[in-house]
């Protein structure tokens, strides 16, 4: 089993076509993946989905259809939720203090990492999967696999097997 952990940046590619999609809906489509999200992504994809609402990307109703179909993904299986544990708090806290004096690290995407690393302690990722470039590479410093959607089918280092 193939185990990947998306951050929001890349699980938003999965319900809107933007660049970086076919890369995520191959990853999607594998029958040994397991797809892995924290709860932050649950409340961060509503705030991408109405991001794309007040940009004009998204009507409300595509945006409010986007979030049924992720919560049915989740009710099905097809995403597998974890969540968040004191721990990863301040694992958190300890990334921000190691990497934002000289890293764009956010807070929430600090918690982002700080679930990926747990479960990468546990059972080894096949990838981190973010489209966001400044944690993509704190990943990296930290010893995950890293896959960038994004970068990868502009680039076209990603083929259908998986990597």
């Amino acid at each position: 089993m193939k185990l990947y952990f998306f951050d929001t940046s890349a699980l938003v590619k999965h319900y809107h076509p933007e660049i970086g999609h076919k890369v995520v809906q191959t990853l999607f489509a594998q029958s040994d993946a397991k797809i892995v999200i924290s709860t932050l992504t649950i409340v961060e994809m509503h705030s991408a989905m109405y991001k794309k609402v007040r940009t004009g990307e998204l009507k409300l109703s595509e945006a409010k259809s986007v979030l049924g179909f992720m919560s049915q993904e989740i009710v099905s299986g097809k995403l597998n939720v974890t969540h968040l544990e004191i721990e990863h708090y301040r694992d958190a806290a300890s990334l921000l203090s190691k990497y934002a004096p000289k890293h764009f690290l956010r807070t929430l995407d600090a918690l982002q990492l700080a679930v990926a690393l747990s479960l990468h302690r546990r059972n080894p990722l096949e990838a981190f999967v973010t489209a966001d470039e400044d944690l993509a590479k704190v990943a990296e410093t930290e010893g995950l696999p890293v896959l960038n959607p994004a970068e990868s089918e502009t680039q076209g280092t990603f083929d259908t097997e998986g990597r």
